[in-house]
C-alpha cells in the first residue's frame, strides 16, 4: 500500500482533535481550494497506517465527546451575540 493510501485528511479541527486522541498521528496541514465554493479551507492530515481513521469518524460523529462540542459552539456564538448586542447598546446610548 502506498504512503498517499494511508493519509487520512478532514477539514473538521473537531474530528482532527478525536483521532489525535485516539493517536492517529498528525502529519501536517494544508490549504486547497474548496471544489465547491473556490475559497481556502484548511485540510488535516494524519497518518492512517491502522485504516482506522474512518471507523473513528464514524465514532466520533455520534460520540458524547461531538455532542458537547456542538453545544459548547452554540452557547459560544450565544455569549458573543449577546455581548455585541450589549456593545451595540453602549455605543447607541452615547
Amino acid at each position: 500500500m502506498s504512503q498517499k493510501n494511508k493519509i487520512f485528511e478532514t477539514a473538521d479541527v473537531d474530528l482532527g482533535s478525536f483521532l489525535c486522541i485516539h493517536d492517529v498521528p498528525y502529519v501536517d496541514c494544508r490549504v486547497e481550494a474548496d471544489p465547491k465554493t473556490g475559497r481556502a479551507r484548511a485540510i488535516l492530515r494524519f497518518l492512517d497506517d491502522k485504516q482506522n481513521a474512518r471507523d473513528l469518524e464514524r465514532m466520533f460523529i455520534t460520540s458524547e465527546m461531538k455532542k458537547f462540542r456542538d453545544v459548547n459552539k452554540f452557547l459560544l456564538k450565544e455569549v458573543h451575540r449577546a455581548c455585541d448586542l450589549i456593545k451595540k447598546q453602549i455605543v447607541e446610548g452615547d
